[in-house]
């Protein structure tokens, strides 16, 4: 009997060392899961999927061979539609993302870390002009093979009817597609700034991110963008819905521009938007408002800070661009600006009948119409609302029957009754009449 007792209390002893055993393994098997990125592959493999922006930003896009053919046309264009998405889900979500499998240009990746960061600043503004998410829907894409290993790559798409554009380098590293260079170049965007303006951005120099000239002139703008979030606040002071003039309800959204300046120069320019918010603002739901938007923007160019709201409704009126000079404390007229950076009025008449020449060539659908005309009126227009401005003032029969020439000359000799403001990249911008309200041209200098 004793010899029973003594087996089943070895079996016992037995069964619980190999149960503790069994237990500091699986132990040990979850400190290593938890410390070894290797072992813990699956776990961020599911979190991934679960995340579009996760799985987007750890995806591989490798070729065939050893350089870039037509063969992998296919992927490259994945890649690009990725990147894009990638980009732009980041900026809608606000999330910081992880460029890596995308870029290895060391330069190239700080700045795209940076246009990230200042893109989803504008886009807590309402500075943004285009609509942002991670579900694009992209057109027709051009691609070409243009060297040894390189290839440059345009996307057009769109998201919730907001268009924009995309061009690429692409290049190969250890048969893993990169980007070498890209440019999206919309309006008022963070690259048009930092990078140049479309009429002047080429993407096709490989070694462009190695030219330290041209990075430490990015980032110069860069800094720039950051001054001026500092100096001017775009704040959402109406956000709420209301009946229109047509008894439908609308969401009437309105941003109020403020110089965070405590000086009286700065105060008085404040007061002028303020007046002009308030206005549309007093008139919500009185059955005569048709502004359901207010959008404001602001620049900074060599001192002077451009603040410009736009009060989307039909008719003339609708833009006001006021620049403001930091050191004197003071508002910049447009013959100021003008002389200051000594633009040639010329190249406001050649950028007019450029952009004529161009509607000329596309559908009626797709023209931006525009003529020498829209001037003409918008500087009557200014002329008679300024009582020492008689000398401009002409019947506008007269100014009919005028030559093109003729109009030409009469915009060049007024050009400093038409408003005008410095964008992002130091371009010059006129605010003009058009058919149905305001519009605004931009002329390089």
């Amino acid at each position: 009997m004793q010899k029973i007792y003594k087996l089943a209390a070895i079996i016992i002893i037995v069964s619980l060392i190999s149960l503790l055993i069994i237990n500091i393994k699986d132990n040990i098997s979850i400190r290593d899961a938890q410390t070894d990125p290797a072992k813990n592959n699956n776990i961020v493999s599911n979190q991934a999927t679960k995340d579009p922006l996760n799985q987007l930003a750890n995806q591989d896009f490798a070729i065939r061979g050893e350089n870039i053919s037509i063969a992998d046309d296919e992927i490259i264009v994945e890649f690009g539609k990725s990147f894009i998405n990638l980009f732009n889900g980041a900026v809608a979500e606000q999330k910081m993302v992880s460029f890596e499998k995308y870029i290895s240009n060391k330069n190239l990746l700080r700045f795209t870390d940076k246009m990230l960061e200042l893109t989803q600043k504008q886009e807590l503004q309402g500075a943004n002009f285009v609509n942002y998410g991670s579900n694009n829907e992209f057109k027709q894409s051009k691609l070409e093979h243009i060297d040894d290993n390189l290839c440059y790559l345009e996307l057009p798409f769109q998201f919730e009817g907001s268009g924009m554009m995309c061009k690429m380098l692409i290049t190969s590293e250890n048969k893993s597609l990169k980007l070498v260079d890209f440019y999206f170049g919309s309006k008022d965007g963070v690259d048009t700034f930092a990078t140049g303006h479309p009429a002047e951005r080429q993407i096709k120099d490989p070694d462009l991110w190695e030219n330290e000239e041209w990075i430490k002139g990015v980032f110069n703008n860069l800094k720039d963008i950051t001054d001026i979030a500092e100096l001017v606040t775009i704040e959402e002071v109406v956000n709420r819905e209301d009946f229109t003039p047509n008894g439908d309800k609308a969401r009437y959204i309105y941003e109020l521009p403020i110089i965070n300046i405590d000086k009286p120069g700065a105060q008085k320019i404040n007061a002028i938007f303020l007046a002009l918010e308030k206005g549309q603002e007093a008139r919500i739901g009185n059955g005569q408002n048709m502004t359901i938007k207010i959008n404001s923007k602001a620049f900074l160019n060599d001192g002077i800070i451009s603040v410009v709201m736009t009060i989307v409704k039909p008719g003339p009126g609708g833009i006001y661009a006021v620049n403001y000079d930091i050191e004197n404390d003071r508002e910049v007229s447009t013959k100021e600006l003008l002389d200051k950076y000594e633009f040639n009025p010329q190249k406001l008449i050649a950028e007019i009948n450029k952009q004529v020449k161009i509607n000329e060539n596309i559908s009626i659908e797709e023209r931006d119409f525009i003529s020498i005309d829209d001037f003409v009126y918008t500087i009557l227009d200014s002329a008679s609302l300024d009582s020492s401005s008689n000398n401009v003032l002409i019947d506008l029969e007269e100014i009919r029957n005028k030559t093109q020439a003729e109009k030409e000359q009469y915009v060049i000799e007024n050009i400093d009754k038409i408003q005008a403001y410095l964008n992002n990249d130091g371009s010059f911008v006129f605010v003009h009449r058009a058919e149905l309200q305001d519009e605004e041209l931009v002329v390089v200098n």
